[in-house]
């Protein structure tokens, strides 16, 4: 049997009542619940396990969810040029990236045709056994947002991954990029163990936050769960929703992000004083100076450390504040 005509390996509606979960945690929702996106803009990722075989699965989502998210990144899409693409999403345009590994992989991004957008190539991953592509999006606020789709393939090295991504991060943060990141990547963040620690604290101090709390992908019993699935920003915290959706689309669940419209992607105002010399008299202060410094210069004190300190005592900073003024 082909891998693709494999039945789903976990069915929610079937196994619900046994899972030890039971999906209480505040960040799962189911998609009835799914209200006022329109108010936002949304991303949707989602691990599908071959997209023309699960494509009616998304179809139906997307239906549930009543407003259509303008952003859907898909991971383990199957496609390659022997294995197309052989439907299409009304509304939207379909980029992608094949594996070049083997056929359980890929990565795509279904875009609302209302949006302009382009790949940004330079800051792919460029690692064996790890699918990525990278999208910037205008959006009506005049701002852009990257968005980034990553596959990393199981038990790929884990130190090329993490060492890729860091400087692709880093980037992102050189050029003043606001961005989310999100995708499976097969790093089981409910593992306490070194690696794991070391991988995500690397990415904590590059100023991203990671959203994701609960399980993405439980076995077919419910005993064991996962944390795969990954979203990763620099947007601050009050600007961002992250939920979890319980809905049978893949042995993955849904991750919709959705990002606050009103303030979208808006920084903190930042707030410069400006010394104002206009009516500085410069004649004062250099009388003060020499009055302050005089002692001190005389006093040939053996010790720099000690005369530094004696310096700073002088204070001579809050003296040139009360001579001028600051706006």
């Amino acid at each position: 049997m082909d891998n693709e005509d494999k039945p789903n390996q976990v069915t929610l509606d079937n196994n619900a009542s046994r899972n030890p979960h039971n999906f209480s945690h505040q960040q799962y929702i189911e998609t009835n619940k799914i209200t006022h996106l329109e108010k936002s803009f949304n991303i949707i990722f989602l691990n599908i396990r071959s997209l023309n075989k699960n494509f009616e699965k998304l179809e139906q989502l997307l239906t549930d969810m009543k407003i259509k998210p303008d952003v859907i990144g898909v991971t383990e899409t199957w496609i390659s040029k022997n294995r197309p693409l052989i439907y299409k999403l009304p509304s939207y345009n379909f980029i992608n990236k094949e594996s070049v590994s083997n056929s359980h992989g890929g990565v795509g991004f279904f875009i609302k045709d209302c949006f302009n957008n382009k790949i940004l190539h330079n800051l792919s991953l460029n690692i064996p056994l790890c699918e990525d592509i990278w999208i910037e999006i205008s959006l009506p606020s005049k701002k852009s947002l990257v968005i980034s789709c990553i596959y990393r393939h199981p038990n790929f090295k884990f130190d090329n991954f993490q060492n890729s991504l860091l400087k692709s991060i880093e980037c992102l943060n050189n050029k003043h990029h606001s961005f989310v990141l999100g995708g499976d990547f097969n790093i089981n963040l409910l593992k306490n163990n070194n690696p794991t620690q070391d991988y995500i604290e690397s990415i904590l101090t590059l100023g991203c936050s990671q959203e994701v709390e609960v399980p993405t992908r439980f076995s077919t019993d419910f005993q064991s769960a996962t944390l795969l699935d990954h979203i990763y920003t620099n947007l601050i915290s009050d600007q961002i929703t992250t939920k979890v959706i319980t809905v049978d689309t893949s042995d993955h669940l849904p991750v919709l992000v959705a990002i606050k419209k009103n303030n979208l992607l808006k920084s903190k105002p930042k707030k410069y004083k400006i010394q104002d010399m206009n009516n500085f008299d410069s004649e004062e202060f250099l009388e003060e100076l020499n009055t302050k410094l005089s002692p001190l210069l005389k006093s040939n004190i053996p010790d720099v450390n000690i005369a530094w300190n004696l310096f700073e005592d002088l204070r001579l900073l809050n003296y040139l504040n009360l001579t001028s003024t600051i706006n």
